[in-house]
């Protein structure tokens, strides 16, 4: 987390997770607690919303694209949740940031579509950065690198603000035609 926000209130959540009384692992985070005024309250909420309900998609579609990438058309076995967790691990500081940017722009009663189009570039590049990193650890000669190129072309124009889903959940305005 940035200077700002490491300055503000701060919630630590932390236990055990447990498995028939056995300790399996201990968990904790710490979150930033953001005082948002009354009056724009009701507006801030349905935009975190707005965010929280981009990044699933984002990182939905990345899970999905370098499934595509590796494996094709074939099921795969295992567990691959290391992929969403190292999304949100990954996104979770911008997303504070972008938190904390939204209140001003809130209050002074400003277009917030700058500030979105900003969050949707940055689950992108994240998204692309891991996509390159899980899709390419294979050595080249099991891998198929047109089924990768041609995973990374869907990811990228289903990611960026082109995604009508996105500009749907996000409110955006459609995009001009050049």
């Amino acid at each position: 987390m940035d200077d700002v926000l490491q300055r503000s209130p701060q919630l630590w959540a932390f236990g055990y997770d447990f498995d028939k009384m056995k300790v399996r692992c201990w968990y904790e985070s710490i979150m930033p607690l953001f005082n948002v005024p009354e009056n724009i309250r009701s507006t801030y909420e349905s935009i975190v919303s707005q965010l929280i309900k981009t990044a699933e998609i984002i990182g939905d579609n990345t899970e999905r694209c370098i499934k595509q990438a590796l494996y094709g058309k074939n099921p795969i076995r295992g567990d691959i949740s290391f992929i969403d967790a190292s999304f949100w691990h990954d996104t979770e500081s911008k997303f504070y940031n972008v938190l904390n940017q939204l209140i001003p722009i809130l209050k002074n009663n400003l277009d917030a579509i700058d500030l979105k189009l900003q969050w949707v570039r940055s689950l992108s590049q994240v998204s692309e950065r891991l996509f390159d990193q899980y899709s390419q650890s294979m050595q080249f000669s099991v891998v198929d690198p047109e089924r990768i190129a041609l995973a990374r072309r869907d990811l990228r124009r289903y990611n960026y603000e082109g995604g009508k889903k996105i500009r749907d959940t996000l409110g955006l305005p459609e995009k001009s035609k050049k």
